[in-house]
């Protein structure tokens, strides 16, 4: 389920970049257009997962509706039931402080020192959970729980001292640990995934980070127990042929101490809370991602007209005609003149460039600040019979009289265009 439910995320993520890496390849240069697809699309997913919260927030409270009317329990409906938790069997012994329990979450950390500007770390030497073959007694009858659910919702108790490393020293040498170094530790999902899909009711897992002895005394023992009776609201698919709550597609069983009451309270509020978290990310994130559109998109326009210019030059020096397109687009004038008063396509030898710059708004009849010659007159002058036909086809004026009366006809007879 979890090697699932990444595969899901990983691959929501990658389409959405994709998506976004489309549209902004179109308006930034590289690599802002890889930092953009990336921003755009993780803060996408966190708006979607506000929804799905908010999705999960209205089918849980329909769950606790249901409850609250004490409606019969309906075969593959999610379903919150409450009340004492017991083992069906012998109970669990939890791990550090000894209390008979039906399920378990533990951790054996060393506090690692605190580097300049950093907050104190952790390092893991010992985890795993436990649960017995257990059920909840309800008002209408026991209903059992297949699947680990997670305990994030008790609380840790967090110990150290002679008794408890004792006990945790015992622990160690009767557990069947899963060692957990290098490569290894990738199986740790596939763990996770067997507790959360169990069929019988019956999960132990236990790992080992490390292969160095563990003074137990000097490290922070870390414990979550679900005590024998203690009273419990689970949520999750209901199986009436099992009589049990089972782990169904994306639907985990969940676990909560306390009354139907305050879990729904604390449940819809969380989701609530997170679906607005969502929200507020996805809407600044991108009102900054719009911020930089706009400005990219109008990067030309604040700058002088000789700069414009310069830009347009460029495009046409690497003859690319998209980059071209790009630079009018953000804001460079067709028309603008360099430091020396004179317009681009006077200088334009390329036809497919002029033609472009021409689509785009350049004057076809601009004039040279000095000689008065427009492109088309320079044109037939050297020769390029592409650039006149294209010059041509955009209608420019043929009647046009250049430096020292000299008509593009004129100029074309001298420089053989004809």
């Amino acid at each position: 389920m979890l090697r699932r439910g990444c595969a899901l995320i990983l691959g929501l993520f990658g389409a959405l970049f994709a998506l976004y890496f489309v549209f902004f390849t179109r308006y930034f240069e590289w690599p802002g257009n890889l930092f953009a697809a990336g921003l755009g699309s993780l803060f996408a997913a966190m708006g979607l997962g506000g929804i799905g919260h908010l999705f999960w927030a209205r089918r849980d409270t329909a769950a606790f509706r249901r409850a609250e009317r004490r409606e019969p329990l309906v075969d593959g409906r999610l379903a919150v039931v409450a009340g004492p938790i017991r083992p069906l069997g012998a109970p669990l012994t939890s791990p550090f402080s000894g209390r008979p329990c039906v399920a378990y979450e533990y951790e054996v950390v060393k506090r690692l020192p605190a580097r300049r500007g950093h907050a104190t770390s952790q390092q893991t030497d010992l985890a795993g959970f436990a649960l017995a073959a257990s059920a909840i007694e309800t008002v209408q009858g026991g209903v059992r729980l297949l699947g680990f659910p997670m305990l994030d919702e008790f609380p840790q108790a967090r110990t150290s001292g002679r008794e408890q490393a004792s006990r945790a020293r015992q622990y160690v040498e009767s557990a069947p640990f899963e060692r957990m170094q290098g490569v290894a530790a990738l199986k740790m999902f596939s763990a996770f995934d067997d507790a959360l899909a169990d069929a019988d009711g019956i999960v132990r897992k236990d790992f080992r980070m490390s292969d160095e002895p563990i003074p137990f005394e000097e490290r922070t023992l870390g414990e979550r127990i679900v005590g024998v009776g203690e009273p419990v609201c689970a949520i999750g698919r209901y199986d009436a042929e099992k009589r049990a709550l089972v782990p169904a597609g994306a639907t985990l069983n969940r676990l909560w101490p306390g009354t139907p009451a305050t879990v729904r309270a604390k449940v819809v509020g969380t989701a609530r809370s997170q679906a607005k978290l969502g929200f507020i990310f996805f809407a600044v994130s991108h009102l900054m991602l719009a911020g930089a559109f706009y400005l990219s998109e109008t990067r030309y326009a604040r700058v002088s007209e000789a700069d414009q210019a310069t830009a347009i030059r460029l495009a046409i020096q690497h003859g690319d005609v998209a980059e071209l397109e790009r630079v009018v687009r953000q804001g460079a004038n067709p028309n603008a003149r360099d430091t020396f008063g004179d317009p681009v396509l006077l200088d334009v030898r390329e036809p497919a460039l002029a033609a472009a710059l021409v689509r785009l708004g350049a004057n076809v009849d601009v004039r040279h600040r000095e000689d008065g010659d427009t492109p088309l007159i320079r044109a037939a002058r050297m020769g390029i019979v592409d650039l006149v036909k294209v010059l041509l086809a955009a209608r420019a004026d043929v009647h046009a009289v250049g430096a020292g009366g000299e008509t593009a006809w004129m100029a074309a007879t001298r420089g053989r265009c004809i």
